[in-house]
């Protein structure tokens, strides 16, 4: 594929993502989603919700906070699977998706708090504490958030803890924890869009890799901002820090062993394995993922 071609799909790719916003997705009947913002310290967080449609929510509300440089609408499908008895909240995180940017690279602890001042205004008025899901950066986000203001949090679902050995952590900062060239590197989005091709085969709908794909780029200069502030996050100390329950779910990925090792150092954790997905069963099998982070969320 010609260089001219490929930027005029990915073109026509971003231009579709900016304009297709629906107020209300298709799904289960039970269940709608809409799209809103609330005000948070650096602007305007982008959030989707998705509801019960007939009924009320009787469940805690569950946020599901993503991986960077991606956006709450991972979590499309993922969401219907909790909505028809709890409100399921989708942001993106500041600086990605739809949300306004911070005005330099924030730390983690700065990402928590910004979100958390969001959440309050998702349910203002509930006093039923979240639960949490989180993948990868959202992860060590669902863990901030936990100890900053544990009476607002309940319980959490960490997919894919993002801790590393001395060695790993300096060589993963290094690949991810720098500005895309993006400017310097003319075959640079091509060889992402190339790489995320391969999804295809995997089976993954042509539409929604346009929407990943195109959710990615908006994060544009920022998008290792993320990686920046979980690679100086001190995740095994704050993990011994996190009082409420915590489930880790064990994929066949490289952080997978991480996962394990982060249910024995809270003080009331369990890991399940799921040893036959591997790491992008969010997009290829949110349900399974799902139904275990209900089990865990719904038990007594």
């Amino acid at each position: 594929m010609r260089r001219r071609d490929l930027l005029s799909i990915v073109s026509a790719g971003l231009l579709l993502g900016s304009l297709i916003k629906p107020a209300a997705a298709s799904g289960p009947a039970s269940v709608i989603r809409r799209r809103r913002y609330v005000d948070a310290r650096w602007g305007q967080v982008h959030v989707t919700t998705t509801a019960p449609a007939n009924a009320r929510a009787v469940r805690p509300p569950l946020v599901c906070l993503p991986f960077t440089p991606r956006s709450g609408r991972d979590f499309d499908e993922f969401a219907q699977q909790f909505a028809t008895d709890r409100n399921v909240h989708c942001p993106d995180l500041p600086g990605y998706g739809g949300s306004d940017a911070p005005p330099a690279p924030p730390s983690l602890e700065e990402y928590a708090a910004a979100l958390h001042e969001a959440l309050d205004q998702l349910e203002p008025t509930r006093r039923t504490a979240f639960d949490l899901f989180g993948q990868h950066t959202g992860a060590a986000l669902s863990i901030e958030l936990a100890i900053q203001r544990p009476q607002r949090i309940r319980r959490l679902v960490l997919l894919g803890v993002p801790m590393f050995e001395a060695e790993e952590l300096a060589r993963v900062r290094a690949e991810f924890a720098k500005p895309r060239p993006y400017f310097e590197d003319p075959d640079f989005l091509a060889r992402i869009w190339k790489r995320d091709l391969a999804a295809l085969d995997l089976g993954l709908d042509r539409e929604k890799m346009l929407l990943r794909f195109t959710e990615i780029m908006r994060s544009g200069t920022r998008s290792w901002w993320g990686f920046n502030a979980v690679f100086n996050y001190a995740i095994r100390d704050k993990l011994t820090r996190v009082e409420q329950p915590v489930l880790t779910i064990a994929l066949n990925e490289s952080l997978g062993p991480a996962s394990r090792e982060a249910a024995g150092l809270v003080r009331n954790g369990r890991v399940l394995e799921l040893a036959d997905l591997s790491g992008a069963a969010m997009d290829f099998a949110p349900g399974r993922i799902a139904a275990a982070t209900r089990t865990f969320l719904d038990a007594p």
